[in-house]
């Protein structure tokens, strides 16, 4: 893995396209190539897949036309960066004819694997590791330090109450107060 491309397999490929966002490991399973809209440059977030077994054992996705929490929030178009977008692009000729864009021989990404390939990932790049949904957390603290108000976070996240986005902010700064006003309220 040392000195690999970001873009060498599906899972490099599904990990990328999740920092690039602000998803859910189901979210990325789910996606469809229709969901991808290569010349607005978004991705529409709608569906989520799981993994679990039938009743005689055998390993089934369950796919959903909603996304966690099954509440309309859920469903959003994201921006395409520019890294998504090449990402996408390669992931695309890697695999041209499936009908979902992380799906490799009728399987798509375990969430166990996500992460595996995340802490060598993250290894080899001398990072920190982050799970999976700890890069939604880390999404959401990015754009709210860049400025980003807090109404459209909760968008981009798909969240249903503002309190939920501002529960994934980390790193709070607490505000600075002047002398002025604090001297107004207490001398």
């Amino acid at each position: 893995m040392k000195g690999a491309s970001a873009l060498d397999n599906d899972y490099a490929r599904a990990i990328t396209v999740t920092f690039c966002l602000c998803t859910r490991i189901g979210e990325i399973k789910a996606l469809k190539w229709e969901d991808i809209d290569f010349k607005k440059r978004t991705i529409n977030i709608h569906s989520s897949m799981r993994r679990t077994h039938d009743k005689d054992g055998k390993q089934i996705y369950i796919y959903t036309n909603t996304t966690k929490g099954r509440k309309k929030s859920g469903q959003r178009v994201e921006p395409m960066s520019d890294t998504a977008f090449k990402v996408l692009k390669e992931q695309r000729r890697q695999n041209p004819f499936s009908e979902y864009v992380f799906m490799e021989n009728g399987h798509a990404p375990d969430t166990t694997q996500f992460n595996r390939w995340l802490k060598r990932i993250c290894k080899d790049v001398d990072v920190v590791y982050l799970s999976s949904q700890k890069i939604r957390f880390s999404a959401v603290t990015r754009m709210h330090d860049s400025g980003i108000p807090l109404s459209k976070i909760q968008k981009i996240a798909g969240h249903a109450t503002p309190s939920t986005t501002e529960g994934y902010i980390r790193n709070k700064k607490s505000p600075t107060l002047s002398l002025e006003p604090w001297n107004e309220l207490f001398n």
